[in-house]
């Protein structure tokens, strides 16, 4: 009888292992992806905001060039 009941519980945590290790896996492959931060976009929109630095950057230099080619060719005027 001792026997018999030690083998059912057992045979009862061998199960309820099994299904905290299906339960862990499910939580893994599909609930644990949607709360992960995405990394990839993070560094896309890193990537744009550096783009549009630099542009903003470039923009301001081609100005002061082209002021400083508009102060030549009236001085070239004279």
């Amino acid at each position: 009888m001792a026997s018999l009941k030690k083998q059912s519980f057992i045979s009862l945590l061998i199960m309820a292992v099994t299904l905290a290790g299906v339960i862990l896996a499910i939580w893994w492959i599909f609930i644990s992806p949607a709360e992960a931060p995405n990394t990839e976009l993070q560094q896309t929109e890193s990537d744009f905001e550096a783009i549009e630095f630099d542009e903003q950057q470039i923009n301001s230099e081609l100005d002061d060039l082209e002021k400083e080619i508009e102060g030549l060719e009236m001085d070239w005027g004279r």
